[in-house]
């Protein structure tokens, strides 16, 4: 067990860089996971801890709990850990998991796929009512926030760990592919063409696409797709968020 109190040790610069950098988490094959609550939900989803970094104070209240999970336990004072967290409020608990095995090996019949989302709370939302609703899988463009950036991990509850997910590099592939499986694809897209929810019935195999929060799907892929859906409002609103958007498509997917 080691003794880290300078914020500037090789190990704080690592998990800064994991917290980071999305690529270098690639390569790592490794996330950052803050706090109790995603500790205990990371375990009983029966992931394994590479490395856990506890604050003293913690260390002393519960050490040899955290030494009965892993065998890689370092102690940090105050600031070099507060240099390992996202967070503002430190729980005195950093740890490093490696990525879960949850990409399943065929598509999915019933999923949803976010093609250039930016905010990565709305991913982390997303997954979470996936979850809760039983969609078989989130699939996400390369450019989307990744699932293990620190705020969707938190936005998520959870859920990721749990939840089969996937990066597709080229949409209109994954587009082609599901239809291809004889499962019909669908874009959240206010356009002409677009018919109102409540016309389509969406509880049998199907997938639908999300799109930018500001610009929505390009329409060259919703062209691809078997049919534009919108969401009737009645407000003055123009649009929702999009993770209230997929929330009320994901419940009419599963209802």
């Amino acid at each position: 067990m080691r003794s880290i109190t300078s914020s500037s040790n090789a190990l704080c610069r690592h998990v800064r860089k994991l917290l980071e950098n999305k690529r270098y988490r690639r390569e790592c094959g490794e996330f950052v996971l803050e706090g109790r609550r995603l500790w205990e939900d990371a375990l009983l989803s029966g992931l394994s801890p590479r490395q856990v970094l506890l604050s003293e104070q913690v260390a002393e209240e519960s050490l040899p709990a955290f030494e009965a999970v892993c065998s890689n336990v370092c102690i940090l004072s105050e600031s070099a850990l507060r240099a390992c967290g996202d967070t503002v409020s430190p729980q005195g608990l950093v740890a490093l998991f490696p990525f879960p095995e949850r990409r399943r090996d065929t598509l999915p019949r019933k999923s949803v796929l976010l093609c250039s989302l930016q905010d990565p709370g709305n991913v982390g939302m997303i997954i979470r009512t996936a979850e809760a609703f039983g969609l078989e899988e989130v699939m996400a463009s390369a450019d989307c926030p990744d699932f293990y950036a620190p705020k969707v991990l938190r936005a998520t509850m959870g859920g990721v760990f749990r939840m089969p997910v996937r990066t597709v590099e080229h949409a209109e592939e994954m587009v082609s592919a599901l239809q291809a499986e004889g499962v019909p694809v669908y874009a959240a897209a206010l356009c002409e063409s677009a018919r109102p929810l409540a016309e389509i019935d969406l509880t049998g195999d199907c997938c639908l696409l999300i799109g930018n929060e500001g610009n929505g799907l390009p329409k060259e892929l919703v062209a691809r797709c078997n049919g534009a859906l919108a969401i009737p409002m009645s407000g003055k609103a123009q649009s929702l968020n999009a993770a209230m958007a997929a929330g009320i498509f994901i419940y009419e997917m599963t209802r």
